[in-house]
């Protein structure tokens, strides 16, 4: 049974409702409002655009039936695999050679080893669970399981059981291209608490031509192409994953309908090793749960709809571009990423990396993006820009520490049309070329400062009058730019930031402290003098005329 996943995410603010369709791929009129914030102030004020949190889909049922968690199975049907045959007396079993086809609805319990292949061939309203009880099953060309027709497949790993499937060459079929060692043309669920191993050296691990859903298991998939991938969609309740892949890690795309191909994370524990994305969708990602290790030569996770992430723990050891989406929204969870570009990016960057840097071009409008972050921990290590919307940013909450670029190309943070900081903590490094601070309708005091060259594990703090520590951060690279942001910041009140071993005194006398444009302060900022502490002279801007000043350790 198909379920209704056209609903909507609501993103509740002060004074504004902003929604974005799940499903869809987030490039319509129905886009939200507060991409468009870039322009100017809202009515109400800034604080009014900004959305406070996420909403999650905490209600799973949406996405997952019963049946699909619970992984039980009762009144099976025997099936023992024999080698290059299987013994079954039930009229529902068909066994011509090394091919075993299920032609009834049902459950049925298989054990044994098979070089050949199970293929479901039920009605098209039937739902057919295969239960894999120690079974090994390699195929010379084509997937170890075909469910050619059905309404519903379920491959359920029995309680303690260790199972192995292979696959060869990809064959034609009809319209389809039979390129998975399981594949489904039909909705598909893998649960149950046995494991799986999967060896697709000529294709792809696990492939639904529909909807696929993950829920339990415990799953280790080496594929030429991708590990894991839904038509429809991917959704996954937990289970445990290892997947090496020469494509991408997970994958959803659905080309003909814009409200389908997303993907959708409420638990499990996943290592990803990927020549492309970790995960690639052409809808919208949604993780809500689960911790999650992607090493990928291409990007972390990249949606062409959107991406949201409001829970869970997500490390991305290596990437491309770390975190990609037509709009990126953070309202919980940890994420800490490293890429040898972008870390965030909305609407894809200058680089053409939307569908991979091997295979060029982007499919993002310019402009009307936002990457919008509410809650949660993000630690970003960018060689290109850290923090980076073709739109606007608009923070509210959590707490962000970037490590952005060394080179002067680049910035810890860069946007279109407008950056706004109503809360949360932020702790920026990076080249002061092209630094830049948060925009005017900012609600909350921000500082983007020049700073004596400083090198990777030197720190960075925030005192206040008193001396009490408002926020610190180990720089992970080379930098000479520092953009910082709390709560605690008032205006025309004085603090210290510290960077290696050089200190400044700023005085707050406007909220937005130093506007960058790739100038030492911006290019409001008047003339002041460091030292540093061997007894060189620079200068540095301040913001609206004001000086800063620069000691060194010994107070000079």
């Amino acid at each position: 049974m198909k379920k209704n996943l056209l609903r909507k995410i609501c993103l509740a603010s002060a004074g504004v409702l902003t929604v974005f369709s799940l499903v869809a791929c987030g490039n319509t009129a129905d886009s939200p409002d507060v991409m468009a914030y870039g322009g100017g102030q809202p009515d109400g004020g800034a604080a009014s655009a900004v959305p406070e949190e996420y909403v999650g889909l905490s209600d799973t049922k949406e996405f997952f039936s019963d049946r699909d968690l619970s992984g039980e199975f009762e009144d099976a049907v025997s099936v023992t695999l024999t080698g290059n045959g299987a013994e079954c007396g039930e009229s529902g079993v068909v066994i011509s050679g090394n091919t075993v086809t299920i032609t009834g609805e049902g459950t049925y319990l298989f054990s044994g080893s098979l070089e050949g292949s199970i293929i479901v061939e039920a009605d098209d309203a039937a739902k057919v669970q295969l239960v894999l009880d120690g079974v090994s099953i390699e195929s010379a060309s084509g997937a170890a399981i075909y469910a050619k027709t059905a309404d519903k497949l379920f491959v359920t790993l029995a309680e303690g059981s260790e199972n192995s499937l292979s696959g060869g060459e990809s064959v034609a079929d009809g319209e389809n291209n039979v390129d998975g060692v399981i594949f489904s043309k039909c909705d598909l669920t893998v649960n149950g608490t046995g494991s799986l191993t999967v060896d697709a050296r000529d294709e792809n691990g696990i492939v639904s031509k529909d909807d696929l859903v993950v829920a339990g298991a415990e799953l280790d998939i080496t594929a030429k192409g991708h590990a894991i991938e839904g038509k429809d969609s991917v959704c996954i309740a937990g289970g445990s994953f290892r997947l090496d892949a020469g494509k991408d890690g997970i994958h959803s795309d659905n080309d003909e309908d814009e409200q389908k191909g997303y993907i959708y994370v409420a638990d499990g524990q996943f290592v990803i090793d990927s020549g492309d994305d970790g995960f690639n969708a052409t809808g919208d990602i949604v993780l809500e749960g689960g911790a999650i290790q992607i090493s990928t030569e291409d990007d972390g996770i990249h949606s062409d709809g959107n991406v949201a992430m409001s829970g869970g723990n997500v490390n991305i050891i290596a990437s491309y571009e770390g975190l990609e989406g037509e709009n990126v929204y953070i309202s919980g969870g940890e994420l800490s990423l490293n890429a040898s570009d972008d870390g965030l990016n909305a609407a894809g960057g200058n680089d053409g990396s939307g569908y991979g840097a091997a295979r060029g071009g982007e499919k993002f409008a310019a402009g009307s993006s936002a990457i919008v972050i509410s809650g949660g921990k993000l630690y970003v290590n960018a060689s290109g820009d850290g923090i980076d919307s073709n739109g606007s940013i608009l923070v509210s909450g959590g707490e962000i520490y970037v490590s952005g670029s060394e080179n002067s190309g680049n910035g810890a943070l860069d946007y279109g049309s407008d950056a706004s900081i109503t809360g949360g903590v932020i702790v920026a490094t990076g080249n002061s070329g092209m630094a830049v601070n948060f925009g005017g309708n900012s609600t909350q005091g921000t500082i983007l400062t020049s700073v004596p060259s400083c090198g990777a594990g030197d720190e960075v703090t925030l005192s206040d009058a008193d001396g009490s520590i408002l926020l610190s951060f180990t720089a992970k690279k080379q930098f000479n730019s520092v953009l910082v942001s709390c709560p605690e910041l008032k205006k025309g009140e004085t603090y210290t930031l510290t960077a290696g071993e050089n200190e400044i005194s700023i005085t707050l006398d406007e909220l937005v402290y130093g506007e960058g444009n790739g100038v030492f302060g911006g290019p409001r900022g008047r003339g002041g003098k460091f030292e540093s502490p061997d007894g060189t002279e620079g200068e540095f801007r301040g913001p609206n005329g004001t000086e800063g000043e620069f000691r060194g350790p010994d107070g000079t």
